[in-house]
């Protein structure tokens, strides 16, 4: 019973983080639709959400949120950096960034637009995602777990 407690506590946490400028939570879930759907157009395999990658995703948000600008490196360097401090074994890692006080939709075609955002969606290398948004800082990031 707690077992099965956790694991919706946790699914909870995937889908519902919490978004400082939106009436509305971020739906992770939506995200993912666009990406999967975007990466099977190109043939590639799906993404999964990952709670390690959403709590990243969230912390470099909320990092550039407290600064007031995009950026990728916080005081404990780059993404995959931060992960690795944090014992997270990366064989891939890549990160978007943006801001837009848009949702899901809005993100999505802003990276989908930038080529390089856009190699990093589709890339085949990915196999699991995070994202996250705050005061419209978005951070989407990919890894192969």
């Amino acid at each position: 019973m707690l077992r099965s407690g956790l694991l919706t506590l946790a699914v909870s946490a995937l889908v519902l983080a919490i978004r400082t400028t939106h009436a509305a939570p971020l739906d992770s879930y939506r995200m993912l639709s666009l990406v999967n759907d975007a990466r099977q157009s190109a043939g590639e395999q799906p993404v999964e959400l990952t709670l390690v990658l959403n709590e990243d995703a969230y912390h470099h948000s909320n990092y550039q949120a407290s600064l007031g600008a995009v950026t990728h490196n916080d005081s404990h360097g780059s993404g995959s950096e931060r992960l690795s401090e944090e014992g997270v074994h990366l064989g891939y890692w890549s990160e978007n960034v943006a801001f837009t006080h848009g949702d899901e939709d809005e993100a999505f075609r802003t990276w989908m637009n930038s080529p390089g955002h856009r190699k990093n969606i589709l890339s085949p290398a990915a196999t699991h995602m995070g994202i996250s948004e705050v005061k419209g800082y978005w951070t989407q990031v990919f890894a192969q777990l």
